[in-house]
């Protein structure tokens, strides 16, 4: 009986943490996905200089580039508006 109460509480977990993924982690959508599919890149910002970067799972990272080949930059009002989002969505 013990065992199968603790298969069944460690298939929940599993299920709980797997929504969660899904929902606001790796694989949550961001504006490199088309509207049918995801792209699997993750937009990351560096918070000290606002630089972004792009990056696969299980790979590096490149700067992100607007269409003249410069990097882009997340600027100081948008990283409390960044932030204070993440916050929302992380709860």
């Amino acid at each position: 009986m013990t065992d199968v109460l603790l298969s069944l509480v460690a298939v929940i977990l599993l299920a709980i943490l797997l929504t969660n993924v899904f929902r606001d982690g790796i694989f949550a959508r961001n504006e490199t996905d088309s509207p049918t599919r995801r792209s699997d890149l993750t937009i990351f910002s560096d918070y000290g200089t606002g630089y972004q970067y792009l990056g696969v799972p299980l790979s590096g990272l490149t700067p992100r580039l607007d269409k003249d080949g410069k990097p882009m930059r997340v600027e100081p009002e948008k990283k409390q508006e960044i932030e204070s989002h993440q916050q929302g969505t992380a709860n």
